[in-house]
């Protein structure tokens, strides 16, 4: 009964008290309303792309499809690598823009807290990715989204290629070693002075290979292996011959394994389907004068409706203990 009675004196003295719980409303709204203006104001640029089904030329020219879920989620994951991080911010110099000290402990965490805010990716219904970016300058937006979805082609490249121009680097190396190899038996074997008679053996291989010019096959430095066999076949000879065609062999498979690299990084790279370029718009998406002013007006009617709820509970406790 007591609980009733409490309860129905604040609602009585909210009734009473409504144009001063609208008055409050009404200066918070206002007082909202002149915040607002201080607040810097934010633009946004928007840009929309489709990843391709494919890493391969060849197949994308031969689809008409575009990417899937997976490629779009992949396509993000790289618009938020620390590759792409480092080049915006670097190229945009975003240090002074959030008016960051880097002397400061905590500067690369405000850093990123910062970027991730006002850059951000999604994967819409359609299988694509839009690229947020909210910046104090419509043009600043508009450049780094544009930037970002030029770029991204470059970074999808260097990831993917990254293991095989490692591989490219390391079979250009070992052709490089193997033809000094092949060069310098070359070239010991074209000092054999004639000594001795050719045997059956050396005749063997005088006659192969000389057949073999004749149809049009003579190989690399195989005229200088015909007079060294001629000249001087021994033991010591045969065994660089035999060494010599070795290594002419693993070398031959180098190159033949560093011209398919070569072809494959020369060949162009598909690049993402670009459907919608970043236009700076002039529009402001923050701060918004009605969100701050409904706001406003709701924290003063919350706060006078606590206030006066307060104090009539207040009241009824003072008068509990008087009473006792």
């Amino acid at each position: 009964m007591e609980e009733k009675t409490a309860n129905k004196r604040v609602l009585e003295t909210l009734f009473k008290n409504r144009v001063k719980i609208l008055l409050f409303s009404i200066v918070f709204a206002i007082i909202a309303v002149g915040v607002t203006f201080f607040i810097p104001k934010k633009y946004t640029a928007s840009g929309i792309v489709f990843p391709t089904n494919s890493n391969s030329m060849k197949d994308v020219a031969n689809s008409n499809f575009f990417g899937y879920e997976f490629q779009a989620d992949r396509l993000i994951q790289l618009f938020e690598s620390q590759k792409m991080k480092e080049t915006i911010i670097k190229r945009y110099d975003l240090i002074n823009y959030y008016e960051i000290d880097t002397n400061s402990k905590n500067w690369r965490y405000y850093l990123n807290k910062y970027y991730i805010e006002d850059i951000s990716f999604k994967r819409t219904k359609f299988i694509s990715v839009k690229l947020n970016v909210i910046m104090k300058s419509p043009e600043l937006a508009s450049k780094i989204a544009n930037t970002m979805m030029s770029y991204i082609d470059t970074i999808r490249k260097e990831i993917l290629y990254e293991n095989v121009y490692a591989l490219q680097d390391d079979l250009s190396h070992k052709v490089y070693n193997h033809q000094i190899i092949v060069d310098s038996l070359l070239f010991l074997l074209s000092n054999e002075k004639k000594t001795t008679k050719p045997n059956q053996l050396a005749q063997n291989i005088v006659s192969k290979l000389e057949e073999n010019n004749k149809n049009g096959n003579l190989g690399l430095g195989d005229e200088i292996i015909i007079n060294a066999a001629k000249n001087n076949y021994t033991f010591k000879t045969a065994k660089a011959i035999n060494e010599y065609y070795h290594q002419l062999s693993i070398l031959s498979n180098l190159k033949r394994e560093l011209v398919v690299l070569k072809e494959k990084t020369s060949v162009p790279f598909p690049r993402i389907y670009r459907v919608q370029n970043a236009i700076a718009d002039y529009k402001k998406t923050s701060p918004s004068f009605l969100l701050n002013i409904i706001l406003g007006f709701l924290i003063g009617a919350i706060g006078s409706i606590l206030f006066y709820s307060l104090k009539i509970h207040w009241s009824n406790f003072s008068e509990s203990i008087a009473n006792e």
